[in-house]
């Protein structure tokens, strides 16, 4: 799972947009560069900088000591500054109140399909490797996004980002990691689950009675949700308030669509899911890290089967 990092990073700075003073005309537009062959010249440090435009527009100034580049499905870790055509900035990572808290920035590798994704420029950065790249706001601010255009972006200015490629991983090596910090879990715990071929990992806690939960079902559960080391993020039975959705629409997280599909009403269980079926890269907010591994337990409380069919009625436990 990855961030169409642009559009997200753009919608993000319209919540500052009230904050900020109107751009003074041209003061906000940088020149673009014409495109053609790129410019190269080497520092001292070994990195050697590369000028370009891209047949999308984008100008990257790169400073690249040549190293390995991202291949597609490797993990990205990196900084990553935005500032207006004013040098106002609108989000940094290194600080406490960006979406990162802090900390890098962390997303999959593929080939670039749009100017939205960075990826002309990330497919250029090795560990290490750093780059400015100026961004037409208006290849970002056009179609339904053309209406919230903020003052500080007028038509023909850039958004600059500064990029800061801390590392890039193997998406196998991670996942492997992921598995055995899931294992240890489970064996401290004292668990014997049952591994599915996705990689979920379940426990019947107790057998129900009912009928067996399948795609369409509207299903009633109730549930608690933590990570791997204990910190609870949600708990519908504090609330007193069961979660209700149709099963295998894509309306939870993958590992709940495959997890409650298992159970039959009246079944408690626990859910331990990895994130690949949680939340991914983009993690949930404040309280779920971005690739975090998640535990539920779960209760399926009822079944509303889908209207027409025989059985229709809510059937309890």
């Amino acid at each position: 799972m990855r961030y169409t990092l642009i559009l997200f990073l753009a919608l993000y700075t319209l919540q500052l947009s009230a904050q900020k003073p109107a751009a003074q005309g041209a003061k906000n537009k940088t020149a673009p560069a014409k495109q053609g062959a790129a410019t190269k010249t080497q520092n001292n440090q070994g990195y050697k900088e590369t000028k370009l435009t891209t047949p999308t527009g984008m100008q990257i100034d790169l400073f690249s000591k040549g190293g390995p580049t991202p291949k597609s499905g490797d993990f990205m870790s990196f900084q990553l500054l935005i500032k207006s055509g004013t040098d106002s900035i609108l989000m940094s990572t290194y600080s406490m109140n960006s979406p990162t808290k802090g900390k890098p920035m962390e997303i999959q590798y593929s080939p670039s399909k749009t100017i939205a994704d960075l990826m002309e420029a990330f497919q250029r950065l090795g560990a290490g490797d750093s780059a400015a790249v100026l961004v037409p706001s208006d290849s970002i601010f056009q179609g339904q996004l053309a209406a919230q255009r903020p003052p500080f972006f007028p038509q023909g200015s850039f958004m600059k980002y500064y990029i800061k490629m801390i590392g890039i991983s193997d998406p196998t090596a991670r996942i492997q990691q992921e598995r055995n910090v899931i294992a240890k879990f489970v064996k401290d715990s004292g668990l014997k689950v049952t591994t599915t071929a996705s990689g979920l990992n379940y426990v019947i806690m107790r057998q129900g009675t009912g009928v067996q939960a399948k795609a369409g079902d509207e299903v009633i559960v109730h549930y608690a949700g933590r990570l791997l080391n204990g910190t609870e993020f949600d708990e519908s039975y504090k609330r007193g308030e069961p979660f209700t959705f149709k099963l295998g629409q894509g309306q939870v997280i993958k590992g709940w669509d495959e997890g409650i599909a298992l159970l039959k009403v009246g079944s408690k269980a626990k859910l331990i899911i990895p994130s690949e079926l949680g939340y991914g890269a983009q993690g949930a907010g404040a309280q779920i890290p971005p690739y975090s591994p998640l535990v539920f337990d779960v209760e399926l409380i009822g079944i509303k089967p889908p209207a027409g069919q025989d059985g229709g009625g809510m059937e309890q436990k």
